[in-house]
């Protein structure tokens, strides 16, 4: 699109965002790019018109050594005026602002402020830091751009813009010239569009235009009658497919959610939004993931978490000896980054006490793709903004341009699926760390999520809330321990709650769709005689994972398991009752090795006597390596129990006893019949302890090659980081040599230009100029 052309285009500004008068609200785009973006940036002004009433800002990766011309490259290609930012520039619409070298860049009430750099060289988050400070400022009038550039930085940055309302872009990766940047930040899932470069324009101004509907009224704006009734069946649609309840949550950020997606798909009323997501499954999904966008870090608000780990972490393990746990729930946990921040405080607190108890804790959310990153405990690489160096050594273990989180630490953390509002609380804690979730629910429900915490504390536990949440709602039952940092105790003599959540009607976990209504009751009958069915006809039995632990119970197996004095276990081989372990353990390597179902015959020891069973042991097809084991006692009641001991006498009828013919030689048999079983058995047991014996010497042989192993891979791994290190330098700067050479590029274009000017204009005159 040429200069001229763009002048002659209408006015878009009352079409796009409307009139924009002095201290009115309006967009404002952040560009974020590094090598390869001047040729996209010049591409976005290209097909931008002049008159768009957006103010966009251009942070990229710039060489701190030499002066930038990009604000000049780039007026060339816009009608709208372009500068380098100076100090404390205030943002007008219709101009396009260009981050200066070594400077970080944020805007704080309109107004865009410069700061040093803390990392001038290597990768300074000056994109990641912009956005945020973007997402704040703007909210629901933020935008955000990852263009062309190698790394990771920009994807953070985009998803705290999303979490505000605002909309989030990147470049295709097919035609970025450096795809790095855009491909991270749309793996990361907050990117709204993924555009070329000249259609982000046409998008940006049909966006912007829906600045100004319904999706934007706040808590307080009133709703018509079918407003409401369309927003409860946006709701209903959700809950049928997804299996989750959103209606409790404050209406003003759910419509604020809603409404992003009515401006991404053009829809100006709740109703029509509604009609395209009954007709559009994809929809569905997409809106339940918008409803669940959460912004995270590692030690998030420093100063909360000092006062944290000052005043809180030291007196969990107060008292405790190595035969305790100290208990931590993280309900709303995301993708990790806050559950393994508590484990390093507690990891790094215990570390100074000589009999430190164990660490527990319980990390939960609803969202299964962020528990599927939270779990895999891997992160890029632009964590070390967030955490330090001394930290990032001891806990985490750097692979290529990611962290992964050490055993250890991954160790002391479950994280597990837990719907606040509709499962049980944990219980017996120490600490529980909601951070920014209570502030999407309403008040009443936040009353009642207290009244769990409280109940779901020990008494003197600790409560451990986000910056913007406060107790307003049970001040009864906690005292303040730092009001500012939002720590809280657990109050005694409060009122106790009085029941727990309950799924609500379609609330399955499952993600087929289940009708509302009298549904579960019809269901719930039916199951009761398949119930009945299966506690009274099918054999008593268990599933156990590769480990051979219990995961599941069926049927009544306390005759054949019971719990041993001691630590709580799972093994079901420790659990085996007498004379069932060995039959077992066969029964159980064979179906493991040969993926077919073995059947074994033995005897279990019980009261009076001994009992058979017939111990069946099925793999289960794609479980992972997971058995069922069934326990079968033989159906004749008159064979099912064998004597402890061959009888001397039989009661007859009457119940006289009388003497059994041949006495003396049945004794005789009998005894020496037992004797050779028990000889035959000490023996088995003897060959199998020895057999043990020699597979735990060769586990420690394997456990000190291990250590061995990894003590060189240790070594390996820190000459790679510095390997890595050096590398990370040295694309840095040719990051900064590729945009000063593109700068330089474009600059000598311009003068062959200039040049070629006047060389036709002395040839044509054929008159000495001087």
């Amino acid at each position: 699109m040429t200069q001229a052309d763009k002048q002659a285009l209408p006015d878009q500004r009352s079409e796009a965002a409307g009139d924009t008068p002095a201290g009115e609200a309006f967009p404002i785009v952040g560009i974020g790019a590094s090598a390869g973006g001047l040729k996209a940036a010049e591409a976005f002004l290209d097909a931008m018109p002049g008159n768009s009433g957006m103010a966009f800002v251009m942070v990229q990766h710039l060489d701190p050594d030499h002066e930038s011309v990009l604000a000049d490259l780039l007026q060339n290609h816009t009608t709208m005026k372009v500068s380098q930012v100076a100090e404390d520039s205030p943002v007008q619409p219709d101009h396009v602002y260009v981050i200066p070298p070594k400077r970080s860049l944020a805007i704080r009430d309109g107004v865009l402020v410069l700061a040093e750099l803390d990392q001038p060289r290597g990768r300074p988050a000056v994109i990641d830091q912009f956005f945020r400070s973007l997402a704040d400022d703007r909210r629901h009038d933020a935008i955000g751009i990852v263009l062309s550039g190698s790394g990771t930085e920009g994807a953070k940055g985009l998803a705290a813009i999303k979490e505000r309302g605002g909309i989030t872009m990147a470049q295709d990766e097919t035609e970025a010239e450096y795809s790095s940047m855009p491909s991270n930040a749309i793996a990361s899932g907050c990117v709204d569009l993924v555009l070329p470069v000249a259609q982000m324009p046409s998008k940006l101004l049909e966006v912007t235009g829906h600045a100004g509907d319904f999706n934007l009224r706040d808590d307080d704006a009133p709703l018509e009658q079918g407003e409401v009734a369309t927003l409860d069946a946006i709701f209903a649609q959700v809950r049928s497919s997804k299996g989750h309840d959103f209606s409790d949550y404050r209406r003003g950020m759910m419509l604020r959610r809603i409404g992003r997606r009515m401006r991404l798909r053009s829809r100006t009323n709740l109703t029509d939004y509604l009609a395209y997501l009954r007709e559009n499954e994809s929809e569905v999904e997409t809106l339940f993931g918008e409803f669940l966008i959460s912004v995270t870090g590692f030690f998030r608000d420093e100063e909360a978490t000092q006062a944290l780990e000052s005043k809180v972490i030291p007196k969990l393990f107060e008292g405790r000896g190595e035969d305790e746990t100290v208990r931590v729930w993280v309900p709303g946990c995301a993708t990790g980054e806050e559950a393994y921040s508590l484990a390093i405080l507690l990891a790094e607190a215990s570390a100074s006490l000589e009999r430190p108890p164990a660490i527990q804790i319980f990390a939960t959310d609803i969202d299964e793709a962020a528990l599927a990153t939270a779990r895999a405990g891997r992160y890029r690489d632009t964590i070390a903004q967030e955490v330090s160096t001394k930290r990032l050594d001891r806990f985490f273990i750097h692979e290529g341009g990611s962290y992964r989180v050490g055993k250890a630490l991954r160790e002391m953390i479950l994280f597990s699926r837990h719907n606040l509002l509709q499962d049980p609380p944990f219980a017996k804690l120490d600490l529980i760390s909601c951070r920014n979730v209570l502030i999407y629910l309403t008040e009443e429900i936040q009353a009642k999520v207290f009244a769990f915490f409280h109940f779901a504390l020990r008494p003197g536990g600790y409560l451990f809330l986000g910056t913007s949440e406060s107790l307003s709602q049970a001040v009864e039952k906690f005292s303040d321990v730092d009001r500012k940092a939002r720590l809280f105790r657990r109050r005694e003599g409060a009122a106790a709650v009085r029941s727990f959540p309950t799924p609500v009607p379609g609330a399955a976990r499952s993600s087929g769709s289940r009708s509302a209504g009298g549904t579960g009751e019809r269901r719930g009958n039916g199951e009761r005689p398949q119930r009945f069915l299966l506690e009274r006809f099918a054999p008593p039995c268990v599933i156990v994972d590769e480990n051979w632990c219990i995961t599941y119970v069926s049927g009544r197996v306390g005759k054949y398991l019971e719990h041993a004095v001691g630590k709580p276990t799972q093994d079901i081989l420790e659990l085996a009752r007498e004379g069932l372990g060995l039959e077992l353990r066969l029964a159980l390597a064979q179906a493991a090795r040969s993926g077919t179902p073995a059947v074994r015959r033995g005897k279990v020891g019980a009261a009076g006597g001994w009992h058979e069973v017939l111990l069946t042991v099925e793999p289960i097809p794609d479980s992972g390596g997971m058995l069922m084991v069934a326990f079968d006692g033989d159906k004749s009641p008159g064979q099912e129990q064998l004597p402890a001991q061959v009888p001397h006498e039989k009661l007859a009828s009457n119940g006289e006893s009388a003497a059994e013919p041949d006495s003396g030689g049945v004794q005789e048999t009998g005894a020496k019949l037992i004797a050779e079983i028990e000889a035959e058995l000490k023996s088995s047991k003897a060959l199998l302890q020895a057999t043990i014996d020699d597979l735990e010497t060769a586990n420690e042989e394997l456990r000190a090659a291990n250590e061995e192993l990894q003590s060189m891979n240790e070594e390996m791994q820190s000459t790679g980081e510095e390997l890595q290190t050096s590398q990370e330098e040295l694309q840095s700067t040719n990051e900064e040599l590729v945009t000063v050479n593109q700068e330089l590029h474009s600059k000598v274009g311009e003068l062959s230009e200039s040049n070629s000017v006047l060389d036709n204009l002395g040839a044509s005159t054929n008159i000495a100029t001087v």
